[in-house]
């Protein structure tokens, strides 16, 4: 283990085997098991170390892979016997095992063709060594197992998703220990609402001749490609007229470089046309941060806030997700989709109507022409 207390990194030992007293989904003490902990190294130890006793004559251990096998059998396990321990007939009695590592990973045009470990669901945000992905629009998934296996082994995809989105094809044989499926979405599978899009998920099995489950992962989409999925569903839903006027999509989504957790701007307190916004307010958020589409709307609507000086901005709506432009009856096409609009206006302290609003309107304008080189639209909107 390296690095600070809040940026660690992990750099598993030499070898590609653990050997454990205890299975992986309890909770395992790291030291050797003859100062009392759970792990089992290339070692020699009395047989008590290992929880052999009279009245107990069978012991299971746990062995755990770190990466996965070139080849079949490619990892090797010796345990050998002294039956009279320091008596001198040495190490008499030996077995051994070959054991075959299992990694399945995985690879689509958002991992720019790098096969990635699943993401593992611990968070709401993958890493980047982690497996990402879309459906929609003939967008494949290719999967691959370490250790060379061949064709008597065949690959199962199940859509965990609801509704879920079929896997073409479901099953087949793999070839060079590889399979690649292609999730068929559809306008009857992906629905369009007023809420986040639950995460697209497969489960996908590996089997060996005899239909025994070998190797198993489940991969799921993040936060950040549920909210980018929103735009791809859009647009099979509503092509043309959805995009029209876009900026920034690629293939129908937003780069995954710009979907990202903002910082929460508090713009003011009630304004002439509702409440203002504890920015932003989406409907996609982790850890109560919201997770938006920035391209400049983040940096506009602060600079525009300092830049007024002592009169408060009210902000009525920055960045939305299609689900929520949905929610608000926002136009399909709405720019606040593309990340590059903010609606303001002043507090409720400003009479409507009065000469201090139409002042107030003209600095904000002003400062907002200073801001960007973008559209400034002037709306006149009832109280």
């Amino acid at each position: 283990m390296s690095g600070t207390s809040t940026n660690r990194t992990y750099t598993p030992g030499a070898g590609g085997l653990r050997i454990w007293t205890e299975d992986g989904g309890v909770v395992r003490n790291g030291n050797q098991v003859h100062v009392g902990g759970n792990f089992i190294s290339s070692s020699v130890y009395d047989a008590t170390n290992l929880g052999f006793s009279m009245n107990n004559l069978i012991v299971t251990s746990y062995v755990e892979g770190i990466w996965g096998s070139a080849s079949v059998a490619d990892q090797h396990i010796l345990v050998e016997v002294d039956p009279d321990g320091s008596a001198g007939a040495g190490f008499v009695h030996s077995d051994a095992v070959r054991v075959t590592l299992l990694e399945l990973t995985f690879s689509s045009d958002e991992t720019g063709n790098l096969y990635l470990p699943a993401f593992n669901g611990s968070t709401n945000v993958a890493r980047l060594d982690e497996f990402r992905f879309l459906v929609g629009e003939n967008r494949a998934i290719l999967g691959k197992v370490s250790g060379s296996l061949d064709r008597s082994f065949t690959f199962e995809v199940v859509g965990d998703s609801i509704p879920a989105i079929p896997p073409v094809p479901a099953l087949g044989n793999l070839a060079n220990s590889g399979f690649s499926f292609t999730p068929n979405a559809t306008l009857g599978n992906r629905p369009l609402g007023t809420t986040a899009i639950p995460a697209v998920r497969y489960t996908v099995s590996i089997k060996n001749s005899l239909g025994t489950v070998v190797v198993d992962k489940t991969i799921s989409q993040d936060l950040i490609d549920r909210v980018r999925q929103e735009y791809i569903d859009r647009f099979i839903h509503h092509g043309t007229g959805f995009t029209a006027g876009s900026i920034g999509l690629v293939s129908h989504a937003p780069s995954r470089d710009e979907v990202k957790r903002a910082p929460s701007i508090q713009v003011g307190g009630p304004g002439p046309i509702g409440n203002c916004r504890d920015w932003p307010n989406p409907n996609y958020t982790e850890s109560g941060i919201g997770i938006v589409w920035d391209q400049g709307s983040v940096d506009l609507i602060n600079n525009i806030r300092l830049n007024m000086g002592p009169d408060t901005v009210c902000l009525h709506s920055g960045h939305r997700s299609p689900s929520h432009n949905q929610r608000v009856n926002g136009a399909t096409n709405s720019d606040h989709q593309w990340g590059r609009a903010a609606d303001m206006s002043y507090e409720n302290t400003v009479v409507v109507g009065t000469v201090a609003a139409a002042l107030f309107h003209l600095r904000l304008y002003r400062v907002a022409l200073g801001e960007t080189t973008g559209q400034i639209l002037l709306e006149l909107n009832s109280a």
